[in-house]
């Protein structure tokens, strides 16, 4: 069993169906999302938050339960995050 490395609990997340999730991670950002932070009993259950490769800003996240005691589920942020404003040089 892995423990968990970071959680964004501190973002709002919304569900999104298979289907978008699966449009988000492999046409927006063409499978190049990075795990952010993971659980893994591969016994009971799955849990991956996805990340932009270059911000590390949390961008999807993923619950599965390899038993099929309960079906997937994927979040993606509620709204974008505040935009980081840089002081002028």
């Amino acid at each position: 069993m892995t423990a968990p490395v970071h959680i964004s609990s501190d973002i709002e997340w919304r569900p999104v169906t298979c289907d978008q999730r699966d449009h988000l991670f492999w046409v927006e950002h063409q499978c190049k999302l990075k795990p952010h932070s993971t659980y893994t009993d591969p016994e009971r259950y799955i849990y991956t938050e996805w990340a932009h490769p270059e911000t590390e800003e949390p961008m999807l996240r993923d619950h599965r339960w390899p038993d099929g005691s309960q079906p997937c589920r994927h979040e993606v942020p509620a709204a974008p995050s505040p935009v980081t404003t840089q002081e002028p040089r």
